[in-house]
């Protein structure tokens, strides 16, 4: 499992959880190194939960609408 992951999912919330998530499994079952899934980690739980709600709804929509959509 991952380091972190219930802690920091617990401070996002929404899309932008599911995609700090999706981020770093996908980063672990490519094999990247332990060091830079941590890094990456660090780096998305440390500063997504800074953005102001509106900014984060706003993105939230835009990755919802994207995947939704099917857009590459």
């Amino acid at each position: 499992m991952l380091r972190g992951v219930l802690g920091g999912v617990a401070r996002l919330r929404g899309p932008l959880a599911v995609a700090a998530y999706a981020v770093l499994a996908g980063l672990r079952e490519a094999g990247a190194p332990k060091e830079a899934v941590a890094q990456v980690e660090d780096v998305l739980y440390a500063h997504l939960p800074r953005l102001r709600e509106d900014t984060a709804d706003v993105l939230g929509a835009v990755l919802q609408s994207r995947v939704e959509g099917g857009a590459s």
